[in-house]
């Protein structure tokens, strides 16, 4: 499936942001005005408990792999990223 295409657009006070969630919307994670610490918050406030875990530890292809072994050694993992199966 091809992924869709990062467009820049502009909001209603004529600030140009990319819509990187393609929602039409600028989210504070895309809004150029805001500073990298708060657009980080926000994305982090977005993931999920696993998300979080694999971009932290690096485990996202292990954890893809062996859900298993990344259920095993983190409590709950399997009840907070249920599908591992579809995601990549």
């Amino acid at each position: 499936m091809p992924k869709p295409q990062l467009k820049t657009l502009t909001a209603d006070d004529g600030t140009a942001f990319r819509d990187l969630d393609h929602d039409q919307r600028m989210a504070p994670f895309e809004d150029p005005r805001r500073t990298p610490a708060d657009r980080a918050d926000d994305l982090v406030s977005r993931l999920s408990l696993a998300e979080k875990v694999v971009t932290c530890h690096g485990w996202r292809k292990t954890y893809v792999e062996s859900t298993e072994t990344a259920a095993g050694v983190i409590p709950g993992m399997r009840d907070a990223w249920p599908s591992v199966s579809g995601r990549t």
